[in-house]
This record gives C-alpha cells, structure tokens and sequence, in this order.
C-alpha cells in the first residue's frame, strides 16, 4: 500500500514568517499592563467549567497567573482539541493567545509545546501558522508524541510552576468539553508530575536556529550534502525572504534570510511531505 500524501496551503505560514518580527513584538509586552493582583476581578480564581468560552477564560487566566508569580519553572501546552482558528473560536482569540504566550517569553520562561500531528494536515497547518512565528523567539521548542493520539478521547494540559489547565473531551464535541483552573499546590503537584511523564513521550517536532545559530544551520546543510542528503530549493517568488529546501523523505527547511534571521529544520514525515507538495503562488496574494 502506498503512503498517504499530504498537501496543505502552506502560504499563511510563510506569510506570517515573513512579516513577524518578535523582537518588535516582544517590546510591546507589558508584564504589568494588569492592574494591581489583588484589584477585584483581576485575581484568577481557580475552577472548573464546561463550554469553550469559559475554557478561553481559563487559559487566559493561567497566562496572567503565570506570568505575575514569582516561578520561573518551564511551561508545557499541550492540546490535541483542534487548533486555535477553529471555526467555534472567538476570532480574537489567537491574537489574545499570542499575547498571553508572549508574556510568558517576555519573563523569560522556557515554553514547551506538544503539537498533536494526528490531525488532517489541514488542521497541522492551521495551528503551526499561530505558532510557527512565535517560535523566532527562541524560546518555545515543539514537540509531537512519538505514539500519537488515538480513541475518543480529546485533552488539554498546560502546566507552569504558577497554574494548571487540565481539561478533557469526545472527539468532535469539543465545544461541550469539561475544564479545570487551578493554583493548590497539592494539585499542581500532580499535574506537574503528568506533564513530566507526557515530555517522556514526546520527540523534537522541530530545530530551530535563531540568529546567534545560523552558522551551526549551515554546518547542518554542509554535513547532510556530505553525506549525500542535499537538498532541492523550492521556487517561492512571492515570499522574496523565505528559502525552502526539501531533502525527499528526510527533512525540510524553511528560513528567513531577513531580520530577524531563523531557520527551521523539519523531520516529521508528515510535514515534509505537505511542504514538498506545496505549490507556491507566483505572487503575494496579500498585496
């Protein structure tokens, strides 16, 4: 039987790579643009709740939460509940998301992501075009379970050393799912603890050279043509500061040869194969 193909859009990507600057972004982050913690309404409650307009509320709050206390432990999102831009999504949320990560990079947490590849490539893409920019940061490294995720079931869980997210529901019926916000101790311990054991399953999605590593990106090409593993340029005329590369079956690289510089190197065979397959417009349809 043959292997299953992939092809996606992959312009809203290359799109958002080639317009992002983080460093930019990053500067217009106040940490303590809230008002004062103990000001009513602007203390975090702990709680659960169903429906996902009260779960946006809670991944809200953890990112306030986490980025006003005084841990600086690592951050791990996960989430195989389908991506930010779904269509039952508020449609400022992705923008309010990316704020509330970037304040989380701005304090100088190290961020984990655990992407759930078992998705339609439509879906994949979907969620990398709100990360994939975050990720020229430096500070977000992605990861995908190696045994994937199968069943009925659908969960979430975001841990810090300040906050934890957990919530669960039937594939397909997200927007009924069950949440949980919390801050005891006791519980933090515990989903802390799960968040150690699902980083045991999980792989490098991705390597990401940021400026200070663009000549350890080109050692890479170096030693892979070395070894007899070039790779193909593909033609983007519409994205003048993106390079993409494709070693069949191997890797994809996708660059910015701009300010900031950022290469990343894709290994998932999944995702190499939608990036190869991916017919580039001739122009930029964004003009």
């Amino acid at each position: 039987m043959a292997a299953p193909s992939h092809s996606a859009d992959f312009s809203a990507i290359l799109q958002a790579l080639n317009e992002f600057d983080p460093n930019e972004y990053l500067r217009a982050i106040r940490l303590d643009e809230e008002s004062e913690p103990d000001s009513p309404g602007k203390t975090p409650a702990a709680r659960s709740v169903t429906g996902l307009k009260n779960m946006m509320e809670c991944e809200l709050d953890f990112f306030r939460a986490t980025a006003l206390s005084e841990s600086d432990e690592r951050v791990l999102l996960y989430t195989d509940m389908p991506p930010l831009k779904d269509r039952t999504m508020e449609q400022e949320y992705p923008k309010l998301w990316m704020l509330g990560v970037a304040k989380l990079i701005k304090k100088g947490l190290q961020v984990e992501i655990i992407h759930s590849v078992d998705r339609p490539i439509e879906e994949l893409m979907l969620g990398l075009e709100v990360h994939l920019p975050m990720y020229m940061t430096g500070r977000i490294t992605p990861y995908f379970l190696k045994e994937g995720v199968s069943g009925p079931f659908r969960h979430m869980l975001e841990v810090s050393g300040a906050a934890a997210l957990a919530g669960e529901a039937i594939a397909g019926h997200h927007a009924e799912g069950s949440f949980r916000l919390t801050f005891a101790p006791e519980e933090l311990r515990y989903y802390q603890k799960r968040a150690q054991a699902l980083m045991e399953k999980a792989a490098p999605l991705m390597d990401i050279y940021t400026e200070e590593r663009v000549p350890e990106f080109y050692r890479f090409l170096a030693e892979e043509a070395e070894r007899g593993f070039p790779g193909v340029r593909l033609d983007m005329p519409a994205f003048r500061n993106i390079i993409v590369e494709v070693c069949h079956d191997r890797w994809a690289v996708v660059a910015k040869d701009g300010k900031p510089r950022i290469a990343f190197v894709v290994r998932h065979p999944k995702l190499v194969d939608a990036i190869e397959r991916f017919a580039a417009p001739l122009v930029d349809e964004s003009t």
